[in-house]
């Protein structure tokens, strides 16, 4: 390699004439902690040891967004009158629904949305009817 294309990286000895380096100080110790049992940052964020996810296994969920709060109040309601959960009442009416949209009885009318087809478009509350 050419003296005029080494590299600072280099560890080629220096071309003659050249300043001596210079000798990099020894890497000082590192001073004790000024608060006892702080430790290091890599002490105090050791990563925690990986939760227990069986039961999230066990027990899958399914959420819906686009929900209104009146809906989800109503079928609040709903099961506090029948004492069972929300989780019920929704199985249910979603059991019962799609047997009706399977038979023919519930017809779903997607309108053109911004983005994608819906079946609630601005300003109106339903896109279905009941045969």
């Amino acid at each position: 390699m050419s003296d005029d294309l080494r590299s600072i990286w280099d560890e080629e000895a220096l071309p003659e004439g050249a300043p001596p380096e210079k000798e990099k100080p020894a890497t000082p110790e590192r001073p004790p902690d000024p608060l006892p049992g702080t430790g290091t940052l890599d002490e105090i964020a050791a990563p925690k040891a990986a939760r227990n996810r069986a039961w999230e296994r066990r027990h899958p969920t399914a959420s819906y967004r686009g929900i209104p709060p009146a809906l989800n109040d109503a079928v609040r309601e709903v099961a506090g009158e029948l004492g069972v959960s929300r989780d019920e009442v929704m199985h249910a009416f979603l059991a019962y629904s799609l047997d009706l949209y399977t038979a023919g009885s519930l017809v779903l009318t997607p309108q053109p949305g911004p983005q994608r087809m819906t079946l609630f478009p601005p300003g109106e509350w339903t896109g279905w009817r009941v045969n």
